[in-house]
């Protein structure tokens, strides 16, 4: 019951959390696209950021491909958790793509006068920005993770190599 809450959670708390976030811009707060100042920039910003994320996704998915045969990927393919871990990565990437497009498309309507459909565009530019983030939090936690494991697994390997093993019976023997 405890394993599945927790997957359940681990799995779901991006959109959980991006859905809390939302809830409260909306109720506590009279945030509109149109009343930020220089909300171009951060449009901007997002969109450097996602595509920096993005592109460190990637490279963490070809450094993945590289350790298909090491103790940690066998593990994870022997706990059929290798689905789970593309889906967290596709997520991550597919809401980093839109999120950039969703900001690129902002830039016109940052001067819009209706304050209603100002107001729902930056809600969901919030939802999306808060998904992002933590579903990017998220993969990145599991990856390193994953590295670090693979490096001890072959600090050990290579210690165990690199180690002589000395046989008791040499230096036992009598040379008279």
């Amino acid at each position: 019951m405890i394993d599945s809450i927790k997957q359940f959670s681990e799995k779901h708390f991006p959109l959980l959390i991006s859905g809390i976030i939302a809830i409260i811009f909306m109720c506590y707060f009279d945030l509109k696209i149109n009343s930020i100042p220089k909300f171009d920039l951060i449009l901007g910003g997002t969109v450097t950021i996602s595509s920096i994320i993005i592109a460190f996704l990637g490279t963490m998915v070809s450094i993945l491909i590289t350790l298909t045969n090491t103790k940690v990927m066998q593990r994870i393919n022997h706990y059929d958790a290798g689905p789970t871990l593309t889906a967290y990565i596709s997520r991550t990437i597919y809401s980093g793509l839109l999120l950039a497009v969703y900001s690129l498309v902002l830039y016109p309507f940052i001067e819009l006068k209706s304050n209603s459909t100002s107001e729902i565009l930056f809600i969901l530019f919030a939802f999306l920005t808060s998904y992002f983030l933590l579903s990017s939090f998220r993969i990145n936690i599991i990856t390193l993770n994953i590295l670090r494991d693979v490096l001890t697994d072959k600090k050990e390997e290579e210690d165990a190599v690199s180690t002589p093993q000395l046989d008791p019976n040499v230096w036992s023997q009598d040379t008279d």
